[in-house]
């Protein structure tokens, strides 16, 4: 906001002074900053969502993550891509919050990809005692280790942004849903050679909230 307000008066004292010589600079920050301020609101409003936008239900992991490549197909062509996908549970979850971390992350992947080779992203899980454990590891740039505590913090750019687009919100709003599902969130990462993440889903807990909610009847 204050980089348009800046770059506002001074179009107006160029205009004023019929000087134009900067014109066409001053327009390519103008656009630059508000496409910054609309990621900005567009992932605030998306965190906002988080926990409201549905309640728990059964969902198929397999055919969410579907989803999120119907999504991303464009981006998965263009980076040619390969997708990874082992065997997925059924579990209770808030679906429309689901399918944003999956597209958090994948989309992360596709991103921050290198310059040289394909894309390859794995994504797994394995069953826990009470939670389900799911994996989504690339062969990106990978994440600096002294990056690695705050990426999950509000605002936080792992990279430049003149060349890596966002809002910075994408994995603080990841880790949100992970929390409103009783589970962790925590990354292992190696720069220039990929990063994994991985997240748990409490079983247990939310199938007991789901039955609180919907209370099976016996007669």
């Amino acid at each position: 906001l204050n980089n348009i307000k800046v770059i506002a008066k001074e179009l107006e004292k160029q205009h004023s002074a019929a000087n134009y010589a900067d014109f066409s600079n001053y327009l390519k920050h103008l656009q630059s900053s508000s496409t910054r301020l609309t990621n900005l609101v567009e992932g605030l409003l998306k965190y906002a969502e988080i926990g409201n936008s549905s309640g728990m239900e059964s969902v198929n992991i397999a055919e969410v993550i579907q989803l999120v490549m119907d999504d991303l197909s464009e981006s998965i062509k263009e980076t040619k891509a390969i997708l990874n996908i082992g065997e997925m549970p059924t579990l209770i979850a808030r679906p429309s919050d689901i399918r944003m971390l999956f597209q958090n992350l994948v989309h992360n992947a596709l991103k921050f990809k290198t310059n040289e080779g394909q894309p390859v992203i794995n994504i797994t899980s394995e069953k826990k005692e009470n939670e389900y454990l799911f994996i989504v590891s690339d062969n990106g740039i990978g994440i600096a280790k002294e990056h690695q505590e705050n990426i999950f913090k509000a605002f936080h750019k792992l990279h430049n942004q003149s060349k890596f687009e966002g809002s910075g919100i994408g994995l603080y709003g990841s880790k949100k849903i992970v929390d409103h599902h009783l589970g962790r969130i925590w990354v292992e990462s190696e720069e220039n050679k990929g990063s994994t993440f991985y997240f748990t889903i409490n079983t247990q807990s939310l199938e007991q909230n789901k039955l609180k909610e919907h209370p099976i009847s016996l007669n």
